[in-house]
């Protein structure tokens, strides 16, 4: 377990400069990115795993933006804009989850090929219900309902299928992909109970426009003391940066070649916040 010191050192506002930070994680995020970028892949999965990453590293940067100010010259305005950065908290959060729940909290080949494709499915299920108006759009509409019905005749064969049970069938056939609760998923990924169980469900009620949320908008605007504000936005972007760290970890596991540009400096500065995503506080 992470110490109190390490927790002091590591924690961003603290002892080290936030944005510093956040550039260094980024630094080695774009490396990771750019070391990638046109290595063949070995499945659909495998590519669509890369496309995760890079939908993180597009969250982050943009919260990395947000943390330090929003500037808009033309009306002659900036100020920080805290919803933003907790909504792109949940989007970093999910899009993490989803992907070490597709990847990594698997057994086995079999069952990553259907968690992936039973995701995979799933969206394509939600398209059906666009009213499509263009010829193409219907035609493409009719090709993906094609499609969803091939994966669904493939899945429901497996092992994985015949051992669910009747309420997971039924939420299967509905469409449904994970059969765990985002908790249990963040638990399975390795981080503590605390952002297991708290993190998220606070974060939604930002995406989701809760009264919490708002109250918690109007604390933020009235706070005059710019310290408080300060240790308001760090709570946030400590958040995302916990969950990069953690993503790059586990992206490893999915392609080691990564480890070829990742430092012993790199790790070294990686490694305590793996262990603070995990400390029970």
């Amino acid at each position: 377990m992470i110490s109190d010191k390490d927790y002091k050192i590591y924690l961003p506002g603290r002892d080290m400069d936030v944005v510093q930070i956040g550039f260094r994680l980024a630094g080695i995020m774009t490396k990771i990115s750019d070391y990638m970028r046109g290595k063949r892949v070995r499945s659909k999965a495998e590519g669509y795993s890369e496309e995760f990453f890079a939908k993180f590293y597009g969250h982050f940067l943009s919260s990395l933006y947000l943390y330090q100010l929003t500037i808009i010259p033309d009306l002659n305005i900036s100020f920080y804009d805290f919803a933003s950065l907790n909504v792109l908290g949940r989007a970093s959060l999910e899009t993490f989850l989803v992907f070490d729940y597709l990847y990594i909290q698997t057994e086995n080949s079999e069952e990553q090929d259907f968690r992936f494709k039973s995701w995979w499915r799933g969206g394509l299920m939600k398209r059906q219900s666009y009213d499509a108006k263009e010829t193409e759009d219907v035609e493409k509409l009719k090709q993906e309902k094609e499609e969803i019905e091939k994966l669904t005749r493939v899945l429901i064969e497996t092992d994985i299928y015949k051992r669910m049970s009747r309420n997971d069938r039924k939420k299967f056939m509905r469409g449904e992909w994970r059969f765990s609760g985002w908790a249990a998923i963040a638990k399975g990924a390795g981080f503590s109970n605390f952002y297991s169980k708290h993190i998220y469900s606070f974060l939604s009620g930002y995406a989701h426009t809760d009264s919490q949320s708002l109250i918690q908008l109007l604390n933020f605007a009235k706070e005059k003391d710019q310290h408080q504000v300060k240790n308001m936005r760090n709570a946030m972007f400590s958040l995302i940066f916990i969950v990069g760290v953690n993503f790059i970890d586990k992206y490893k596991m999915v392609f080691p070649i990564v480890s070829n540009v990742i430092t012993e400096e790199d790790i070294g500065f990686l490694e305590p916040w793996i262990r603070l995503g995990r400390l029970e506080v």
